[in-house]
This record gives structure tokens, sequence and C-alpha cells, in this order.
């Protein structure tokens, strides 16, 4: 009955231990005010939620990190780095995933592009020798 008393303990103690893990691994998203932030994988502001605010043509980006709202021009900003583990960067307001910076920057950025009877969604892609 004792080791069986123990046994169950452990199980429990290494469940806990595993799920503690797992959260600690997740990847928080936030913004990136620098190129150097962004290289350095530094987040100026952890995020609760980012709002980019594409589709209506804002441009400001509205983030509410532990309950507040900040409000910030995306001119002021490198980029961001969502809960998917990506990363973006702005440019003329618009944000452009980091597809790879290998030797030279692959970005992209999905536009609607009309098709048929109505625009779907298309991935564009960019190329620059340059972080800008």
């Amino acid at each position: 009955m004792k080791t069986f008393k123990f046994q169950m303990i452990a199980i429990i103690v290494m469940t806990f231990g595993l799920i503690q893990t797992s959260n600690a691994q997740k990847q928080s998203s936030g913004l990136y005010l620098t190129y150097a932030d962004y290289l350095n994988h530094k987040l100026s502001y952890t995020a609760d939620k980012i709002t980019i605010h594409e589709f209506i043509g804002m441009k400001n980006v509205t983030v509410i990190s532990n309950g507040k709202k900040i409000i910030i021009p995306k001119s002021q900003l490198f980029g961001y780095h969502d809960s998917n583990n990506n990363d973006y960067r702005f440019n003329d307001d618009k944000a452009y995933q980091i597809i790879d910076t290998t030797g030279f920057y692959i970005y992209s950025y999905d536009k609607l592009v009309q098709q048929g009877k109505g625009p779907k969604p298309t991935r564009i892609y960019f190329f620059s020798k340059k972080n800008r």
C-alpha cells in the first residue's frame, strides 16, 4: 500500500513538473522597437493581444499588455512577434512577415487581388539586401 501511494505521489509531481515546463517554453508575443531589438529577440512590449489594424488602414498598433491598452504608431516600431512564433516588420504602415534573413531578407505580405468573381488573399514576396 505504501508503494502505491508513493507511486501516485511521484506521478502527480512529475505531471505538474511537465505542465510547468511546457508553460515556460510558450513564446510570448510583443513589439520590437528597433532592428537591434529584433536581432536580439528582445521584446520592448510583451502583449496579451496585438491588433495591427491592417484592413482598415490605421497607422497605429493597439497592444493589450497586463490589462492596459497601449496605442503606438507603426512608424515608431520595427515590428512584432506573434504567438505563432512569427516575426513581422513594419514598412509604410504595413506588416511584412520576415521569412528568412540568411544572406538577404525575404518578406511576405498578404494582399487582396481581384480573381474571378471577387478578391482573394494572395501572398506576395519581397526581397531586400538590407533590413529596411
